[in-house]
């Protein structure tokens, strides 16, 4: 079962994003890290291309490791670019995907393409050489080393705000 409303429609994403940027100001790119939709002037692109992205910490004691795993179909690893600077992973690239739906008396098609940019920070002090990427059939595993007490203080003020909202 999917949790996406498949009744979006990516034709009004410009609209929507006019709407919002008059409420709340500009896209904030200086938060999230480069945009995929930002241009030089800071306008909105028509680009809606957005790579589904899975994040993973592992479980295990003697394995101390986050994965990130973004689903790029139909792009070759010479069309993704992974950077790491600045304690953050970026991931990006240009590409798209396509969707065809047929059943007796008419058939669908969606397609979308453009630059991507996904950005994630890392544990402070992490290095290049840390990051270990590996991609097959459009799948791209991103791994690095997970910082343990910066988990461990994410946890603690998680609980912290629980104990608080519960009073």
């Amino acid at each position: 079962m999917s949790l996406l409303n498949s009744s979006y429609d990516p034709a009004l994403e410009p609209e929507i994003r006019h709407v919002f940027g008059d409420v709340y100001g500009p896209f904030p790119t200086a938060l999230h890290g480069p945009s995929a939709f930002a241009n030089s002037d800071n306008v909105v692109s028509d680009s809606l291309f957005r790579p589904n992205m899975d994040l993973r910490e592992s479980d295990s004691d003697d394995d101390h490791h986050v994965t990130a795993t973004f689903e790029l179909p139909g792009l070759n690893p010479e069309d993704v670019e992974v950077d790491v600077s600045n304690d953050c992973l970026t991931v990006s690239g240009e590409g798209g995907s396509s969707a065809e739906h047929r059943e007796e008396g008419y058939s669908s098609r969606q397609q979308t393409y453009g630059k991507f940019s996904r950005t994630l920070p890392l544990p402070a002090g992490t290095k290049p050489e840390d990051v270990k990427t590996a991609m097959q059939n459009g799948i791209l595993k991103v791994t690095f080393p997970r910082n343990d007490q910066a988990s461990q203080d994410a946890i603690r003020d998680l609980k912290k705000m629980s104990h608080v909202a519960a009073q």
